[in-house]
């Protein structure tokens, strides 16, 4: 899908958030909960995301994750980030590992490398996307990795605009996991964090939505893809929201963005027409004849 189609669906169903709630509801932790069995336990997953009135910020996500299996070392072992090369950067704050012992192993930024995205390397045409890959060292069970990535959104999409649709872990054991959005206070927005009941906190000129959640219960592997069983089944975002009021704002910033790319060729032009009925009134002559 091209870049702009891509950003406007993303816009277009923060317009109006849907009312379904979340099916999966949070639990607290209890001693009977052992996941000793688990390839790997996120103990901690932060999520800050800071909005700017421009339609300019940053993301930042910090994680720490108990590796308890070879099968996690082995999927661990490569981290892999993705950004829009076009409207954002990203920077690998650390990555490191802890050892049972306590030492510690950090991972040099020289070992960070820069590549484009398998969808790039099919169809460059399409996407923007590169990945920025990490090879952990000395990762091995039993033991801690720890990360702080940010992203940061030099050149707005959307000027004086901003959104986010999110969801939380599902696939895996997360005893703590926490999103927090930023924006302007005295911006109108629209939020929805489904069951969740978020905490709203004004800093002077600024508001910050806070969700927690726990995830005790790993979902099933779902081979199928929420495309093929149907985007009404898929589950909704824990977390929506959008500066954008209206349909009629999302097509004002839509229509902006394709014009650029609609250019006048003689196939679309009057003489283009002219050109091509003449062409179909030969064929018909030419055929009649035969």
């Amino acid at each position: 899908m091209p870049i702009t189609m891509r950003l406007a669906a993303s816009v277009l169903c923060l317009v109006a958030f849907p009312s379904a709630v979340l099916s999966q509801v949070v639990r607290q932790m209890t001693p009977q909960d052992d996941f000793s069995k688990e390839a790997y336990v996120l103990e901690m997953l932060h999520t800050r995301v800071r909005f700017e009135s421009d339609g300019t910020g940053s993301r930042e996500l910090t994680g720490r994750i108990r590796v308890q299996s070879e099968a996690a070392i082995h999927d661990l072992g490569l981290l892999r980030f993705s950004y829009a090369s076009t409207f954002e950067s990203i920077n690998i704050d650390y990555v490191r590992v802890r050892k049972p012992d306590g030492t510690v192993v950090v991972t040099p930024a020289s070992d960070v490398q820069e590549v484009d995205s398998e969808v790039s390397r099919q169809a460059p045409m399409y996407t923007d996307q590169r990945e920025k890959h990490i090879a952990v060292k000395a990762l091995g069970s039993g033991d801690v990795l720890e990360y702080h990535i940010v992203w940061m959104v030099h050149d707005a999409v959307a000027p004086g605009h901003f959104w986010i649709s999110d969801n939380s872990v599902r696939d895996a054991i997360c005893l703590d996991e926490q999103i927090d959005v930023d924006v302007p206070k005295d911006m109108p927005i629209k939020f929805s964090s489904g069951a969740i009941t978020p905490t709203i906190k004004d800093e002077g000129a600024r508001r910050v939505y806070t969700l927690h959640n726990t995830n005790l219960v790993r979902a099933k592997d779902e081979r199928e893809g929420a495309w093929e069983k149907g985007i009404g089944n898929a589950a909704p975002p824990v977390i929506e929201l959008s500066s954008f009021q209206s349909w009629e704002e999302v097509g004002k910033w839509f229509g902006g963005l394709v014009a650029p790319q609609i250019q006048l060729t003689p196939v679309n032009s009057g003489e283009g027409g002219r050109t091509h009925t003449r062409q179909g009134q030969r064929k018909r002559k030419d055929s009649s004849a035969v």
